[in-house]
């Protein structure tokens, strides 16, 4: 079974990522899809060109999901965006939210490994800071979110 999850992506003075819609029917993922470049259109349109503001609509198809995620399940989307001379996102779909946590805990632990500088964004370091790594020498930034979308 596939589940397509369309998200918006933003830039402004950070990327910014929304899940528009999971679903596993490619239909409803088109029309979400479409609606959402609409949408990053009509964002576009209000920027000034030289801003360096961005938008996009995106789509990201999972392959081979268990059948027990059907329409009406609650999933856990974790969202790694990377800012390093360009942005890019990685979503990866979960089952619980402690599964969510853990792979995030996982992808933190493997960046600091191979960046050693990467710090939490914040000293204090709340929740939402932790989320969010950077290594300030060379501007790399990593923001992480988890996202509960129910499929439709």
């Amino acid at each position: 079974m596939k589940i397509y999850v369309v998200y918006f992506r933003t830039m402004i003075d950070s990327p910014e990522v929304e899940i528009k819609c999971a679903t596993t029917s490619k239909f409803i993922a088109e029309q979400a899809l479409t609606k959402a470049q609409r949408e990053a259109d009509e964002w576009m349109a209000d920027e000034d060109e030289d801003s360096g503001n961005w938008a996009e609509a995106c789509i990201k198809t999972f392959d081979g999901i268990s059948p027990a995620y059907g329409p009406g399940s609650l999933v856990y989307v974790t969202v790694e965006t990377e800012w390093y001379e360009e942005v890019t996102t990685k979503l990866h779909l979960n089952g619980t939210k402690p599964s969510a946590m853990d792979y995030v805990d996982l992808r933190k632990k493997i960046l600091i490994k191979e960046d050693p500088d990467l710090v939490p964004y914040d000293e204090d370091e709340t929740f939402e800071e932790s989320m969010h790594l950077c290594n300030p020498d060379v501007m790399s930034d990593y923001y992480f979110s988890i996202e509960p979308v129910t499929i439709r």
